[in-house]
């Protein structure tokens, strides 16, 4: 237990620091600053995967999970929220804006790892058995993943990283949920991964538009439902264990 606990601060203090590695002082050049960024977040990459990830012996479940749904539902929320927005296209691709995609790659696995794995691991310890454990581990795992985003506050409005919180949540339930259903990594890290390119990367690339009351009231009405999809989906999975070890 110990050292389950120690491996998941130390990997998310590692986290933390190289989030908070002020580039900005050291070069003035956005490009420049996020090529370090990936560096630095490709140094972290390879260090959980060779001292934590690839040292475990993980089961994994090729199971294409129903909850791919509302993944790419949500990937395309902010699509669906231009007919009730200032929204339009305003195609804009830069070298920083590609440079955005090997970005997002490094950095989801790097989020999953931490959020998806260590923190199940650790918390599946914790936890006593009991009929809802995996909603428990669950809700943890994606408050956690929530409220570390609250350090962008040093860089961005408070109504956008309140925002930024409540759909991490959502989208970190989400992907929760498909790690208890698949018993593997491999396809949070996919969804999370579809999410993030096709609801920012790209969509900054095509799309201009304004974040108002009713763009928020919309993306949190889609995660609602989403996650309420979620919900059943492991409620579903709970009857189906329940019923095995009926047997």
């Amino acid at each position: 237990m110990r050292a389950k606990i120690i491996t998941f601060l130390y990997s998310l203090l590692f986290y933390l620091a190289v989030l908070m590695i002020p580039f900005e002082k050291i070069v003035d050049d956005s490009l420049i600053i996020l090529i370090f960024q990936i560096c630095a977040k490709l140094i972290l990459l390879i260090y959980l995967y060779f001292d934590i990830f690839h040292k475990k012996n993980i089961a994994y479940k090729n199971e294409f999970s129903l909850l791919f749904i509302p993944l790419f539902i949500g990937a395309l929320s902010n699509y669906l929220t231009i007919p009730f927005c200032n929204g339009s296209i305003d195609i804009n691709i830069t070298p920083l804006q590609i440079l955005q995609i090997p970005n997002t790659f490094i950095l989801v696995c790097i989020e999953e790892i931490i959020f998806r794995h260590l923190a199940f691991d650790l918390f599946n310890h914790v936890i006593k058995e009991s009929k809802n454990k995996d909603l428990y581990v669950i809700l943890i795992a994606s408050a956690l993943f929530a409220s570390i985003h609250f350090i962008n506050i040093f860089s961005s409005g408070f109504t956008i990283i309140l925002s930024q919180v409540g759909y991490t949540f959502l989208l970190g339930f989400i992907l929760g949920v498909i790690k208890v259903k698949s018993k593997s990594l491999i396809y949070p890290i996919l969804g999370h991964l579809i999410f993030n390119l096709f609801n920012d990367v790209i969509f900054v690339m095509l799309f201009k538009i304004e974040y108002n009351v009713t763009y928020y009231i919309v993306s949190a009405v889609i995660g609602i439902i989403l996650v309420i999809y979620s919900l059943f989906i492991l409620i579903k999975e709970q009857k189906n264990k329940d019923t095995i070890r009926a047997f």
